[in-house]
């Protein structure tokens, strides 16, 4: 089962990365730009100790920038997120927060966070050699624990 898992979290993380950021921002003032994409799967541990992909929590994507933006999991566990930055903007904290609050719908779990230092401007892909370096894919995938709550 974690093997499957994980195997659908990379082949998530492929697709997005393929597809998303396809069209980007018209840059003017001679700035070059990219976009950061946060990509994962959160998956809950059950009454038995198993995992099992959450669908409907609430995941936060704080680029650090002002820039918040909140995407809900999929039924396979699964949030994506993207944001277009100037790639030369170092030292940005991304902060991504996963929450439940839909009640006992999908079980009760607590609330995680994992951060992420953006301190370069290496690692962008599918830039068109122009202004647009292309996309920056992370990935951080949860795994929460039953909430008592």
């Amino acid at each position: 089962m974690k093997r499957l898992l994980i195997y659908l979290s990379c082949l998530s993380a492929v697709v997005f990365m393929t597809f998303s950021c396809m069209s980007y921002m018209d840059v003017t003032d001679g700035g070059r730009y990219g976009c950061i994409a946060v990509s994962g799967m959160v998956v809950g541990k059950s009454a038995d100790g198993g995992q099992v992909p959450v669908e409907g929590l609430k995941v936060t994507v704080d680029y650090g920038s002002g820039e918040i933006f909140t995407v809900y999991t999929s039924p396979d566990g699964v949030y994506m997120s993207e944001f277009y930055t100037s790639v030369y903007s170092s030292g940005r904290l991304i902060k991504v927060t996963v929450t439940d609050e839909d009640g006992m719908e999908n079980g009760f779990y607590a609330s995680a966070e994992k951060s992420i230092n953006h301190s370069s401007s290496s690692g962008f892909v599918g830039g068109d050699g122009s202004g647009f370096v292309g996309t920056k894919l992370y990935v951080l995938d949860f795994l929460l624990e039953i909430s008592g709550r």
